[in-house]
């Protein structure tokens, strides 16, 4: 998620300076919004839950070490 934002960001700070217009600046809102929809959705989802992720895969290296062993 943070290289989406990072690359969000370096591309809509000199955009914003270079067009700095009242329809530009709706259809950045937009662009925003969407992102910030995304955003929500995925957090919604569990996407950005670490814990259990990190849980799961330590399951699945403990139980393939079983396997070898």
């Amino acid at each position: 998620m943070y290289l989406l934002f990072d690359i969000e960001i370096a591309y809509l700070f000199p955009y914003a300076m270079t067009h700095a217009s009242v329809p530009m600046y709706w259809t950045m809102n937009l662009f925003l919004a969407i992102l910030v929809a995304g955003f929500a959705y995925e957090w919604g989802m569990g996407a950005l839950e670490w814990r259990e992720a990190l849980r799961a895969a330590s399951l699945l290296v403990d139980a393939s070490d079983a396997l070898v062993a």
